[in-house]
């Protein structure tokens, strides 16, 4: 409750064996403290997912996997959309279906 996102990354990459990987949901405003946060503590950033409510909305969270003693490169994959038009999208209900992120959201 004390620290901050340096402090979060800094216990987080304690934890971690060399090459484990780091999760963190984020707010978009704060971005550029979180990466340089995980680069501070030794993990690189390597997938950025924005997630919108919609298409007429900006990010309202950011998802970032990071690994402990990576090399450079980052993967940006689609924008994940919650709603399209009035139903859920179907990425958000095969989330919510399966607890995981379709493929395409995952790798390049």
């Amino acid at each position: 409750v004390a620290g901050d996102i340096f402090d979060f990354c800094r216990a987080g990459a304690g934890l971690l064996a060399y090459g484990g990987d780091f999760y963190c949901v984020y707010r978009p405003d704060r971005l550029v403290d979180l990466l340089l946060a995980m680069r501070q503590a030794g993990i690189e950033p390597k997938l950025l997912l924005t997630v919108c409510e919609s298409p007429r909305h900006s990010p309202n969270m950011v998802l970032v996997k990071g690994k402990r003693g990576g090399s450079g490169g980052m993967h940006l994959p689609p924008v994940f959309f919650i709603s399209q038009g009035d139903q859920k999208s179907e990425a958000y209900l095969y989330v919510m279906e399966t607890g995981e992120f379709p493929q395409k959201f995952l790798r390049p």
